[in-house]
């Protein structure tokens, strides 16, 4: 059995979108929204690295850092039409809309160095976050999560990693 779970990451999701479905859009809802959404890209992020063979304490080294985890999914690889491989850092560039903007995952999870609240502490903790809008990650986890199902037969380690 798996240690990270990718259809547990999807449920975050799921309940994510309901909590935003009510249209109780309070800071605490907020708040829900964007720690269950980091968490589920967290866990995405570590399935795939389970997924293409890293060992568990390799990837449990790497905590919480989304960063540190993003970067051991670009040391991955995919199979995409036609049997062509490329880098699985291809997730980096999936698109996420909202409000009349556009990000990328890769922006949203580095978002880290532009002075954005760190996950996990300063969101579940504190008065107040500083993030991209709760919406807005959500949608980058759904993308995750995307990603992480459409290539989950089709995901390795390069023949450099541990």
């Amino acid at each position: 059995m798996a240690e990270y779970d990718i259809d547990f990451s999807s449920k975050l999701v799921d309940v994510s979108m309901g909590a935003l479905e009510k249209n109780e859009l309070d800071f605490e809802t907020l708040r829900v929204v964007l720690y269950l959404s980091l968490l589920s890209i967290e866990i995405s992020l570590k399935s795939i690295l389970e997924r293409a063979g890293f060992k568990i304490g390799k990837i449990r080294e790497c905590g919480h850092d989304l960063p540190e985890l993003l970067k051991f999914v670009g040391r991955c690889w995919i199979t995409i039409e036609f049997g062509r491989r490329i880098p699985a850092s291809h997730v980096r560039s999936c698109a996420v809309k909202y409000d009349g903007a556009e990000s990328t995952v890769g922006r949203i999870i580095d978002s880290g160095a532009e002075g954005v609240s760190k996950y996990p502490n300063q969101i579940r903790y504190g008065e107040g976050f500083t993030h991209y809008p709760p919406q807005a990650v959500l949608q980058a986890a759904h993308a995750v999560v995307l990603f992480a199902k459409e290539y989950w037969d089709n995901v390795s380690m390069d023949r450099f990693s541990e």
